[in-house]
Parts: structure tokens; C-alpha cells; sequence
């Protein structure tokens, strides 16, 4: 048994994650993916996860838009700028096997954001065929 320290970061400049990961030679070491981020900073999310998914081990579902003042504000999931129609996809490309979390820090309807974020996912998930 053991566990994985897994690092939320303020972005994802992929020369500066490799450089994080390569610094710390102690244990499992891992990255925490958040689309809104990419949001916030003005960068594309599936090319950004791309430059990283190696290094992630949990993916927070969150969207946001971000503001004329280079800031943002998180959305409920499909609320935003995030492409989950292709974003999703490329997890499922990456054969990512780590912990995907929908979460809403923010708004009046936490909960229901979440549960709507729930229905949103799984239905641009592809269904698996019976066999």
C-alpha cells in the first residue's frame, strides 16, 4: 500500500512540468489536470493535456470562461470554454486510468452543477457494446 503525491499546479508549461518531475527523485510524484486552468491561462486544454498526460493522475471537470481582465470564473461543466466533446475523447485516447472528479467550487448551485456535470460526462461517453 502506498499513495501518490499528485500536484495542483497554477499551469501547465510542459518544459516546467518536466522539470518539477524530474527535480523530485523521492516516491511516485503526479500532476493534477484541471481544464479550467488552461481557461484561465489562455491555452488550449486537449493540447495541453496532450503535452502532459503522462504526468497526470487525477483530472478535476471543471469549466470556466475567462475574463477581459486575464482572470476567470468557473462555470457549471458545459457552461464554458471547454471543449468536452473532444476533450473527453482524449482522455479515453490517453488510456488515462487515474481518478476523474467533477467538481464545482463555486456558484449558487454547487451540488446541482455537479449532478448536472454527472449527466453531461456520461452522455458524451462512448456506451460500451454488449458482447
Amino acid at each position: 500500500m502506498g499513495c501518490t503525491l499528485t500536484l495542483q499546479l497554477p499551469n501547465y508549461e510542459p518544459a516546467l512540468v518536466e522539470q518539477l518531475m524530474t527535480a523530485v527523485t523521492t516516491g511516485p510524484l503526479q500532476i493534477v489536470f484541471d481544464p479550467v486552468v488552461t481557461v484561465f491561462t489562455g491555452t488550449d486544454a486537449v493540447r495541453t493535456y496532450r503535452d502532459v498526460y503522462r504526468r497526470v493522475g487525477y483530472v478535476r471537470v471543471r469549466d470556466g470562461i475567462r475574463n477581459l481582465d486575464f482572470s476567470g470564473t468557473e462555470t457549471a461543466v458545459g457552461e464554458g470554454t471547454v471543449n468536452w466533446d473532444e476533450f473527453l475523447p482524449t482522455l479515453i485516447e490517453s488510456d488515462f486510468a487515474g481518478w476523474v472528479c467533477i467538481e464545482r467550487t463555486g456558484g449558487d448551485h454547487r451540488e446541482t452543477d455537479v449532478l448536472n456535470g454527472v449527466v453531461r460526462v456520461r452522455s458524451l461517453l462512448p456506451r460500451p457494446v454488449d458482447g
